[in-house]
């Protein structure tokens, strides 16, 4: 479980910083994937910097370049104050604009603390080998491309892009085939199924504070 979630943490942080703000074709994306990738493996490596002073130099670049209001939106997929579903009588469970721009900031500080504080950063070495990047089909005028990559020559990453106008930024992950967002969705669905949009903010926020206080303790 550990090994599993120091690779999925260094997939995110490389995905994160994978895209810096500002737009381009198929060669543009490329670029920025392999510039971006050797410099977010450099922090990881840099000698004389503790653990946390690279999961904050990290977390900049993550706050820089990933879309959270997006991946919020998508991951509450329904439930979204932007999705027009019909939600019958769960309508009282889908998000109000301020109830989603507060589980954003919630949902991101809990996805700083689930993965990059398990990175280990003692065994940062690895291969990583990038396909060319691909333009998908663009979906409700929003440019979309993906980056196939092979890690450690066995595992499979999927970076998805989008563009809506003012630079190309990643909305999802699929390792192995599974999609991140899509994990996040289904398990989020089972709790608002049965709980109000506040319920599962304060979950989050309680399991940050458990969190926070874990690592006074150590």
């Amino acid at each position: 479980m550990k090994k599993t979630a120091c690779l999925l943490g260094l997939v995110l942080i490389m995905t994160f910083s994978a895209v810096p703000a500002f737009s381009g074709d198929e060669a543009d994306v490329d670029t920025m994937i392999k510039t971006s990738m050797n410099e977010v493996l450099a922090i990881a490596k840099k000698p004389g910097m503790g653990n946390d002073d690279k999961r904050k130099e990290l977390w900049k670049i993550v706050m820089r370049t990933f879309d959270f209001a997006k991946i919020t939106e998508f991951t509450l997929g329904q439930f979204s104050y932007t999705s027009s579903a019909a939600l019958g009588e769960y309508e009282d469970r889908r998000f109000t604009k301020e109830e989603q721009d507060e589980f954003k900031d919630v949902f991101t500080r809990h996805l700083g603390n689930t993965y990059l504080d398990r990175m280990d950063f003692k065994n940062v070495d690895v291969i990583i080998d990038l396909k060319p990047a691909e333009i998908l089909e663009t979906k409700k005028g929003i440019k979309r491309a993906q980056v196939k990559t092979m890690i450690n020559k066995k595992t499979p990453i999927d970076y998805i892009l989008l563009n809506e106008g003012s630079g190309w930024k990643i909305y999802d992950v699929k390792v192995e085939g599974r999609s991140l967002v899509s994990a996040f969705r289904t398990e989020y669905k089972a709790i608002l199924l049965k709980n109000k949009p506040k319920v599962l903010t304060q979950m989050l926020k309680d399991k940050i504070k458990q969190h926070d206080a874990a690592k006074k303790k150590s």
